[in-house]
């Protein structure tokens, strides 16, 4: 299992967590991960905004990592949009 935080984002920190797993294959078994990220405010104090398992399965790393980044970052411009991230750190 590996931890990664990206780069502060609108004021939110964006934690992805990639784990390897397992999937049978037709040549036996290839690994695959899978990830998870969660939404913090600022303040570390806080409790996570949001955190979601995506039922995705990526043959790198980085790809998870990539994919969950890029869905965080969606999340947090969908509730700025709309306004519900008003009491929300900018």
């Amino acid at each position: 299992m590996e931890n990664l935080s990206c780069v502060p984002y609108r004021g939110y920190t964006i934690d992805v967590r990639v784990v390897t797993s397992k999937s049978p294959s037709l040549d036996g078994q290839q690994v695959r991960y899978a990830v998870s990220w969660s939404i913090l405010s600022s303040d570390p104090r806080a409790t996570p905004v949001i955190s979601l398992p995506e039922q995705l399965n990526f043959l790198t790393p980085e790809a998870g990592f990539k994919y969950a980044e890029r869905q965080a970052k969606r999340f947090i411009d969908g509730c700025v949009n709309d306004g519900s991230a008003d009491a929300a750190p900018a």
